[in-house]
């Protein structure tokens, strides 16, 4: 008994997760792993209703102890109306006594950063781009660059 509630509550809590994400979608397209210097990941989108208080996220997958231990990725960020910010987002993949930040299983390790929390978004298409801005001519074992949006709680 005690096994079947704890399988519903955990149900419980990742299906109230998932009714809080209103996009998310993931790009795996890195040949050899590699994230080249100028191959921007864009994500296109579009939302049905204003969302009066949403937080933005980029997810990066890399494999376990890839080599570096933060990833500078700079944001263009194209809202409904149009208007464009151009920033830079700090990835932290370990702290400063060197423990891992991510969420590691196995080879592969997953984090999600924050690019704007607690921001209105109004209803209609947007454009996101993720441009790493790490020395070289490529960032070496990469996985995955996504987004989410989601509804703050």
């Amino acid at each position: 008994m005690k096994k079947i509630a704890l399988l519903l509550l955990t149900f419980s809590l990742f299906s109230c997760t998932k009714e809080n994400v209103v996009f998310t979608e993931t790009n795996k397209d890195f040949t050899k792993n590699r994230w080249k210097i100028d191959d921007a990941k864009v994500f296109q989108p579009v939302l049905n209703e204003d969302i009066k208080d949403a937080n933005v996220y980029l997810h990066f997958s890399n494999i376990h102890e890839p080599g570096y231990t933060d990833v500078p990725v700079a944001v263009q960020f194209l809202d409904a109306d149009g208007k464009e910010e151009v920033f830079l987002v700090e990835v932290k993949l370990k702290d400063e006594a060197g423990k891992s930040l991510s969420d590691c299983a196995g080879d592969i390790c997953d984090i999600k950063v924050p690019v704007k929390e607690h921001v209105a978004l109004a209803k209609g298409k947007y454009k996101i781009a993720f441009m790493h801005k790490s020395d070289g001519e490529y960032l070496p074992n990469v996985l995955a660059v996504g987004l989410s949006i989601e509804k703050a709680e």
